[in-house]
């Protein structure tokens, strides 16, 4: 299937299905059909990183700040996974004040990806 998407030039895209999941299980989206599912898929891949099926792509050549950014998506998926099971009002707004953090440290990342990418111009061709 990526194959197919890469000789049409359309983008692919690696998603872990229980990570899918478990985002699904946050939104509260527990209903399976092909179109929430295509929706649901389509949503995931926007807000959070997700890797390139890329032939050519190794670990060895994918940007340095991959692993950090997924890192902090998946925090972030846990912890709003998490926050549902508690009612104690603190323990929401340990996990809301936690949430906002994660979301900082990725806006930071961004900007700075995107400053690391300008500055160089062939690394802006890989990714």
């Amino acid at each position: 299937m990526a194959k197919a998407l890469r000789k049409t030039d359309l983008p692919a895209r690696n998603v872990n299905p229980q990570k899918l999941r478990h985002y699904a299980r946050a939104l509260g989206r527990l209903a399976k059909n092909d179109r929430i599912d295509g929706l649901l898929i389509a949503r995931y891949t926007a807000e959070l990183p997700t890797d390139r099926c890329d032939a050519t792509q190794s670990p060895s050549n994918s940007p340095i700040w991959s692993l950090p950014r997924r890192q902090l998506s998946d925090d972030k998926v846990s912890l709003t996974i998490n926050s549902s099971k508690y009612a104690s009002r603190t323990v929401k707004r340990m996990f809301t004040h936690r949430l906002r953090h994660i979301e900082l440290d990725v806006a930071l990342l961004a900007k700075r990806m995107s400053e690391i990418l300008a500055s160089q111009p062939g690394l802006a061709a890989r990714v």
